[in-house]
């Protein structure tokens, strides 16, 4: 048998390059390419199977539903009660009610929640990004705050945004 040299196989999307991103699916890329193309471009993706225990996702896809629909119904009258009746969380509701009051004593008041957006950047040849905006909150003289929840630790979270663009969520 005649040697013949064999080259190493060259990952190509070509045209499996999915047509919309999310700040997910870029950190899925950023985390492992190798990982994104298996799943993506190959369309291999593991088994669901039934977990009893609640992961941070689960965690936060509850906080996001909890702090919408408070904020969407919230009359002003009673927030600790009205906080309660969205959820079973006395003791993170406490912190996150003093952060509220201190906030809204700067001026901030909630505008809306949970709000898709999507562009189609020129530079992306038609690739659209997704992404939801967890909360804007205004001010009387038109400034515009977001607000992106954040689950975890704090000392994580604190660590990931303090580089700029290494939070890909955030700078999405």
């Amino acid at each position: 048998v005649q040697r013949q040299p064999v080259l190493r196989p060259a990952p190509a999307m070509d045209r499996a390059m999915p047509q919309r991103l999310s700040a997910t699916t870029v950190q899925a890329l950023r985390d492992c390419p190798y990982r994104f193309f298996a799943r993506v471009a190959l369309g291999l993706a593991e088994g669901n199977e039934l977990d009893a225990q609640i992961d941070n996702s689960d965690y936060g896809r509850w906080m996001h539903a909890l702090l919408f629909r408070f904020h969407d119904q919230r009359s002003g009258d009673d927030d600790l009660a009205e906080l309660l009746a969205a959820a079973d969380a006395e003791q993170a509701a406490a912190a996150y009610l003093a952060w509220l009051q201190e906030h809204e004593a700067d001026g901030w008041r909630f505008q809306s929640g949970e709000v898709d957006r999507r562009c189609a950047p020129p530079d992306l040849d038609g690739v659209v990004l997704d992404g939801r905006l967890d909360r804007v909150d205004v001010q009387t003289d038109g400034a515009a705050m977001l607000i992106d929840y954040k689950t975890g630790n704090r000392d994580k979270v604190k660590q990931r945004v303090a580089e700029p663009l290494e939070d890909t969520q955030l700078a999405f």
